[in-house]
């Protein structure tokens, strides 16, 4: 019995991509043995790969026996949070021992991009983030939300209030007018650009106010008397003025002059002062 028949045994390693293709990255065994004798191949052991467990096998006497041992890749589980963010071709799922994987972080407007975390680890801090896949993760693209130096200004001579606030916060708690007698915001402007309480922070400003003087209302009543007259209608505030010369006319009466407002007696020539506040009215005092 021949002890001296020669055999080989082919170690082949599936590929890391789809498919059934393998990969032979070691030399072949060249061995001899007995015809008719039972044998078992010595697997090898390779990190990633599942040990096979070949069947036995026996020589053929013409030295033809080519066993060939498959190794097949293990499986990796690749897990994925915020992927609103993530722009892949390989999304979640088990995928084989060194799967070719690529991971980009979508670009956030008012939002830096931390890096690409596997629970408490950084594992990268570029926005596409490609590796081969050789054990369990959970990746996930983190952001830090910018925040901006805002400074309001209410235009009465105070100091400016300095805000540090977030990218998106609205501006309806910080744009509060000053109390000025006579005055209102007319609007608030950032760099020139009229913004309101509505208004988002999208980067740093400098926001004023832009203060008004108020307008208030003048009425007449003619008190029994007919006509019409030119008329001061509105007043304001840090102007002067002087009402227009009566033209009300009542049969049988003689005008005697103006009350109301800040008004004493019946006064024919009425001067508002500049400075003046608050709704005017006036009345037609007749004597016969």
């Amino acid at each position: 019995k021949r002890t001296d028949i020669n055999y080989v045994v082919t170690h082949r390693f599936q590929q890391a991509v789809d498919g059934d293709a393998f990969d032979t990255d070691l030399p072949d065994d060249e061995k001899q043995g007995s015809v008719d004798t039972e044998y078992t191949v010595t697997v090898r052991s390779k990190t990633g790969f599942q040990t096979p467990s070949p069947e036995p096998f026996t020589i053929n006497a013409d030295g033809s026996t080519h066993i060939y041992v498959d190794y097949y890749r293990e499986m990796r589980t690749l897990g994925l949070g915020n992927t609103e963010f993530i722009e892949t071709e390989t999304p979640a799922g088990d995928y084989r021992y060194e799967y070719p994987i690529s991971l980009t972080a979508v670009a956030r407007t008012g939002y830096d991009f931390l890096g690409w975390h596997n629970g408490t680890e950084i594992v990268s801090t570029n926005a596409t983030y490609s590796f081969d896949l050789t054990e369990n993760v959970t990746l996930e693209p983190r952001y830090q939300i910018q925040s901006f130096t805002v400074t309001v200004d209410k235009s009465d001579g105070s100091e400016p209030a300095e805000y540090t606030l977030d990218y998106g916060t609205s501006l309806a708690d910080y744009l509060i007018g000053p109390e000025i007698v006579g005055y209102h915001v007319d609007r608030w402007t950032n760099n020139g650009q009229v913004v309101t309480g509505e208004t988002i922070v999208e980067g740093p400003m400098t926001i004023s106010a832009v203060l008004a003087a108020n307008v208030y209302n003048v009425v007449y009543d003619a008190n029994g008397g007919t006509g019409s007259m030119n008329r001061i209608e509105q007043m304001i505030y840090d102007e002067e003025y002087t009402l227009p010369a009566n033209s009300f006319t009542r049969n049988g009466y003689t005008f005697a002059g103006w009350t109301g407002t800040e008004l004493e007696a019946a006064t024919e020539n009425v001067t508002i002062e500049s400075g003046s506040t608050g709704n005017r009215s006036y009345t037609a005092t007749w004597s016969n």
